[in-house]
C-alpha cells in the first residue's frame, strides 16, 4: 500500500502540470453542471479573477527576493527579443490597416498579434528555475517587455479600431493600471525586505517550491477560466481551428527562436541562458493576452489567449518531464 501511495505521489510530481490543467478543465464542467444560478457562477469566476493576480504577485515577489538587484540588468541581445515581438506585431497591424480583410481574417491576424506582443509570463521565472535556467535573465526581460508593451500596444490599437474612440493615453492608462501593481509593486516589496528586513528571506527560502505551488493553483484557475472562454465563445469551428493552429505555431516558433537567439549570443554550452531564452519569449502572460483581446481588439480574439495558455503549458510539462529524465 505504501509503495502504491509513493508511486502515486511520484506520478503526480512528474506530471503535475498536465494533471493540474486537466483538473481545471474538468472542474469547469462539474461546476457548470452542478450550479444553475448565474449569480453564483459569476461570483465564482470573479473570485478566480481576484485570486489569480494575488498568486501572480506572490510568484514574482518570491522571484525578486531570490535575485539580487545587481543581477537585474538588461543584456544587449535582449534588444533582439523586443525587436522581434514589436516588429512582427507592427507588421501584422499594417496588414490589417492596408489590406481589405474579412472579419474572420482580421480575427486570425489579431490572434497572431496578441500571441507575439504579449509580455513574458510572471510564472516564467518559476518554470525557468525548475528547468535550471537563468532566472535573473527572465525577470529582467519580464520588466523590460512589460514596460515596452505599455507604450507599443496603445500606439497601435487606435489604428486597428479607429472608430471606437480609443486614444493612446486611454489605452496606456488601462495597461499601466494592470501592469504596475503586478510588476513594480512586488519588485519594490522584495527590495525593501532585502534592505531592511533581510532575515525575513530565511522564512521565504524555507519553502523551496513555494512559488511553484502558487503556480499550480494559478494554472488551475487559469484553465477553469480558459475553458469557460472557449465554451462560451460561440464561434464557428473553422475560425476556432484557425485560431488554435495560429497560436500553436506562434508558441512553438517563439520557444525555438528564443532558445536560438540565446544560444547565438551566449554559446550553446550556456544551457541556463538557452533555457531562459526559450521561456522569456515563449511563455506568455495569457491572462494579459485574454484581457488585451476583449479590451482592445475584436472580443473573439480573447479565445487566442485561451489556446496559447494550453500550448505553452503543455510545452512546459514536456520540458519538465525531460529535465527529470535527464
Amino acid at each position: 500500500m505504501n509503495a502504491l501511495i509513493q508511486h502515486g505521489f511520484r506520478f503526480f510530481k512528474d506530471w503535475s502540470l498536465p494533471i493540474d490543467m486537466a483538473a481545471g478543465i474538468v472542474s469547469f464542467f462539474i461546476l457548470d453542471a452542478l450550479i444553475d444560478t448565474p449569480s453564483v457562477r459569476h461570483g465564482l469566476m470573479e473570485t478566480a479573477s481576484v485570486l489569480q493576480p494575488l498568486l501572480l504577485f506572490g510568484m514574482l515577489f518570491i522571484a525578486f527576493c531570490k535575485i539580487a538587484p545587481s543581477d537585474i540588468r538588461p543584456r544587449g541581445w535582449h534588444l533582439w527579443y523586443a525587436l522581434l515581438q514589436i516588429g512582427v506585431y507592427c507588421l501584422l497591424a499594417a496588414v490589417i490597416c492596408l489590406f481589405p480583410l474579412s472579419e474572420s481574417e482580421i480575427i486570425l491576424v489579431e490572434s497572431a498579434m496578441v500571441s507575439l506582443i504579449c509580455p513574458t509570463a510572471t510564472a516564467a521565472t518559476v518554470i525557468t528555475e525548475r528547468l535550471k535556467g537563468d532566472s535573473a535573465m527572465v525577470v529582467t526581460y519580464t520588466l523590460v517587455i512589460n514596460l515596452l508593451c505599455s507604450f507599443v500596444i496603445p500606439a497601435v490599437v487606435p489604428l486597428l479600431h479607429p472608430g471606437e474612440g480609443l486614444t493612446f493615453w486611454a489605452a496606456f492608462g488601462r495597461i499601466i493600471a494592470r501592469v504596475f501593481p503586478l510588476l513594480v509593486c512586488p519588485l519594490l516589496a522584495a527590495w525593501a525586505i532585502r534592505k531592511w528586513r533581510r532575515r525575513w528571506l530565511h522564512y521565504i527560502y524555507q519553502v523551496p517550491n513555494l512559488a511553484f505551488y502558487f503556480w499550480l493553483v494559478s494554472l488551475y484557475l487559469c484553465m477553469v477560466i480558459t475553458t469557460r472562454i472557449l465554451i462560451q465563445s460561440r464561434i464557428g469551428f473553422a475560425l476556432v481551428a484557425g485560431m488554435a493552429v495560429i497560436t500553436l505555431v506562434c508558441c512553438l516558433l517563439q520557444f525555438q527562436v528564443g532558445r536560438r537567439i540565446a544560444a547565438h549570443y551566449t554559446g550553446n554550452g550556456n544551457l541556463p541562458a538557452v533555457i531562459a531564452g526559450g521561456q522569456l519569449l515563449g511563455q506568455k502572460n495569457t491572462a494579459f493576452m485574454i484581457w488585451m483581446g476583449y479590451t482592445f481588439m475584436n472580443p473573439v480574439t480573447a479565445v487566442a489567449g485561451g489556446f496559447y495558455s494550453i500550448w505553452h503549458n503543455l510545452i512546459n510539462s514536456l520540458q519538465l518531464h525531460r529535465q527529470k529524465q535527464a
